[in-house]
């Protein structure tokens, strides 16, 4: 007589109690796979500025393609089918595409916004080769990173790790995989500033972007694939683009219009009941599932309420105090607008200036000044002293500039000497706009991403 064998419970018992099912494919395989596809993209980037116009073009479309292969080879390998990495459709194509086109439709209307400030400019007429290349290639590059780093790697990580964290790690392999690191390692400071800022950041911020939208679209790569190649492909196949006074303000709108995406997908996107319960830790009832929601939505609502008005309080105590305690007679903070200091202030540096005697300014002090013949306020080092005394008149010069200035600068226009500076930082003043981006997306990005309890 054979033994009863045990009865196992039902997946369905540990949806209900909020459990997570067991891990789908090995974690270390999941990694490795992402690890390999930069690996396999950054030595393609290393060599592709060696390589002739149309070889560096089809390996910017086979390299991708190739990568991507690896997924149907991992499938055979693990014993399961493409669907496990998302290659489903949940809920139909037509609410898929309505969703795309609705996001994508809010990404080009911030994204093309600064032109009604800066203006509008014609795009360089493409070739055959060209318009072919970048209808291509924004497809290609989405489904080759939403495949391996959303289907391979976050459906996994988001088994082993908590969901916030399962997104930060899936967002900085996108970052990664869309940086050329081996240029970035030659280049100068600035320029490599520049590169982490409007390339690495902002698409670590789109892969958090996308793998909402996997999650919440049920793990279908359909919208995040569609989404993406579609972010891509606006700004290369669009006659009219906004200009862009510089990096700063590109990078800024890039940042509101991911932003704005979030926060759509969070809002207009809503995930089954019992998904939020597995993956997001609400062991909640079905009665009960739409009054958390509406409170934790007034939470959030009251979190910004109140990071906003510190912020404003902040602001404000700082004008008041800062110059009281500098003694200058206005804000003693300024920033680097030009490139007149390099090498000892590159653009966008931050110096805080202090009242100063006529003893304390020699020739060699760097000092903040308002004349007529220069931009005001100036930051420029003394170069000569005209006049001695107690009411001194002093020749300046800006570091890299062939000559000194051409006006000369009485004590009484001196604001102060400069006595501490930060690199970059400068730029939050120099542009508003990325001062603002930043400032929504550290708020959004705390109230709308909220950490998992597993």
């Amino acid at each position: 007589m054979n033994a009863a064998s045990p009865i196992s419970p039902p997946q369905s018992s540990a949806l209900a109690l909020g459990r997570p099912a067991p891990p789908t494919g090995s974690l270390w395989k999941g990694v490795a796979i992402a690890i390999l596809a930069v690996g396999i993209e950054q030595v393609y980037l290393s060599v592709s500025s060696s390589l002739a116009v149309v070889p560096s073009t089809i390996g910017a479309l086979l390299v991708p393609l190739g990568i991507f292969g690896m997924v149907p080879l991992l499938a055979r390998w693990e014993g399961r089918p493409l669907r496990e990495y998302g290659f489903t459709v949940r809920g139909g194509v037509a609410p898929a595409l309505l969703y795309v086109s609705l996001f994508a439709l809010l990404f080009l209307t911030i994204w093309l916004e600064p032109g009604f400030v800066f203006g509008f400019g014609a795009a360089a007429p493409l070739s055959s080769l060209g318009f072919g290349f970048s209808l291509l290639y924004g497809p290609v590059i989405a489904l080759e990173q939403c495949a391996i780093f959303l289907g391979v790697l976050f459906r996994r990580l988001v088994r082993h790790l908590r969901f916030v964290r399962a997104m930060v790690v899936t967002s900085v392999f996108f970052g990664l995989a869309s940086t050329n690191l081996p240029v970035l390692a030659r280049v100068s400071l600035d320029l490599a500033t520049q590169t982490v800022f409007t390339t690495t950041f902002t698409s670590l911020v789109l892969g958090v972007v996308l793998a909402l939208y996997f999650y919440k679209s049920q793990w279908s790569l359909v919208g995040p694939v569609a989404l993406e190649a579609a972010i891509l492909c606006i700004p290369l196949l669009m006659p009219v683009g906004a200009r862009q006074p510089g990096w700063e303000d590109a990078f800024a709108t890039y940042l509101i219009a991911y932003v704005a995406v979030l926060i759509a997908v969070d809002l207009l996107m809503q995930e089954p009941r019992l998904q939020a319960q597995k993956y997001l830790g609400r062991a909640i009832g079905p009665r009960r599932f739409r009054f958390r929601e509406r409170a934790e939505n007034r939470r959030v609502a009251r979190d910004i309420a109140v990071v906003a008005v510190a912020l404003v309080a902040i602001v404000g105590t700082a004008e008041v105090a800062l110059p009281a305690v500098a003694g200058t007679p206005s804000t003693p903070i300024l920033a680097i607008a030009t490139y007149s200091m390099v090498p000892t202030f590159e653009r966008g540096t931050l110096v805080l200036i202090e009242k100063a005697s006529p003893e304390q300014i020699h020739v060699g002090t760097i000092i903040a000044f308002q004349v007529s013949c220069l931009p005001s306020p100036t930051v420029h080092r003394v170069y000569k002293i005209l006049v001695s005394g107690p009411s001194p008149v002093y020749l300046t010069k800006g570091d890299a500039n062939p000559s000194p200035d051409p006006c000369d600068v009485p004590y009484s226009h001196v604001l102060g000497r400069a006595v501490l500076w930060v690199p970059y930082v400068g730029y939050l003043i120099l542009d508003p706009l990325l001062a603002g981006g930043l400032i929504l997306l550290a708020v959004l990005s705390a109230a709308l991403i909220r950490p998992a309890k597993q």
